[in-house]
């Protein structure tokens, strides 16, 4: 998968659920996209965290997303509510 020349991630992490991909910037800004090998959907982005070093691994479980960058960790609650940050 491509992201093409608009979209970079840097060396943040990411992970694959409910067929999205939940990817977190350096800078801690995390990005919900829908993808294929012939298709780039942005679904939504909102800034989460400083940005700190923020590369550390994700986990999902029981549809909550947590990040964390050096000083914080993050739990996000991304069951299906429309879908979008």
């Amino acid at each position: 998968m491509t992201s093409g020349k608009t979209e970079r991630f840097g060396l943040g992490p990411y992970v694959l659920a409910d067929g999205k991909f939940f990817i977190l910037h350096d800078d801690g800004t995390l990005s919900v996209v829908k993808a294929s090998s012939s298709d780039f959907q942005l679904l939504g982005r909102t800034r989460i965290l400083d940005g700190q070093d923020a590369w550390g691994p994700m986990a999902i479980t029981g549809g909550y997303l947590l990040i964390r960058d050096i000083r914080h960790l993050v739990c996000i609650d991304i069951r299906e509510k429309g879908g979008n940050l």
